[in-house]
């Protein structure tokens, strides 16, 4: 039997409540978690801060010059369209 546009209007607006609902809920737990105080915090422990990538010098002056080379594309262009 196929949906009728009421059915699909009402399945539509229980997945929408459902969703508010979740929301509401991970609402209040926060609040709770607020209301226990930071000795009852239910936040995992901090994950290790992952090591700062480096560049190298070779890798640096290749991005110097592609970004060089554009702006001279750049201004070559608005030279061109000046005359």
């Amino acid at each position: 039997m196929p949906n009728s546009p009421d059915t699909e209007f009402l399945e539509a607006a229980l997945a929408g409540y459902q969703c508010k609902l979740t929301e509401i809920e991970g609402r209040m737990a926060e609040l709770r978690a607020r209301i226990a105080g930071p000795s009852h915090s239910a936040k995992p422990a901090a994950a290790p801060a992952k090591k700062k990538r480096r560049l190298s010098a070779e890798g640096r002056a290749r991005i110097i010059a592609a970004t060089k080379k554009r702006w001279a594309a750049v201004r070559k262009a608005k030279a061109a369209a000046a005359k």
